[in-house]
């Protein structure tokens, strides 16, 4: 499914400034208050991908089930696991050739978690977009 961070939220933030970043972005599906929490549904991203969609660069999601299609409409909050996809770095040499990323500085900002972040956090709020199901249209 698609998803867009619209929020990375400070470690310890409160839950009204989370609630006020959300409710700033225009959505009609906020998280459900509860006291000094909020009720959100959650799934798990490793890293560097999780960084990428954090930082607001990585927008799409590719998973191999319909997992978020009931989301669709909905907040949610991006886990970051314990694990780091062993690609090799394949994903840096597809982002220097087809993401726009201008500097290596850049791209190691974007392939890392925020300051103050690391693996097993929450590191974003996302509102998930439209899913749908893919044929393996593998060339």
């Amino acid at each position: 499914g698609k998803t867009r961070c619209t929020s990375v939220a400070a470690v310890g933030a409160s839950v009204a400034a989370v609630a006020a970043s959300v409710a700033a972005s225009g959505t009609t599906t906020a998280p459900a208050l509860e006291g000094e929490t909020i009720k959100v549904d959650c799934f798990s991203m490793n890293q560097p991908f999780a960084g990428l969609v954090a930082h607001g660069f990585k927008t799409l999601e590719t998973r191999n089930s319909t997992v978020f299609k009931k989301l669709k409409g909905k907040w949610v909050c991006l886990h970051v696991g314990q694990r780091t996809y062993p690609d090799g770095g394949k994903h840096k040499e597809i982002m220097r050739r087809t993401g726009g990323v201008d500097s290596e500085a850049e791209l190691e900002r974007l392939t890392n978690l925020p300051k103050g972040f690391s693996k097993g956090h929450a590191v974003a709020l996302l509102e998930i977009g439209d899913t749908e199901l893919m044929e393996d249209e593998v060339d």
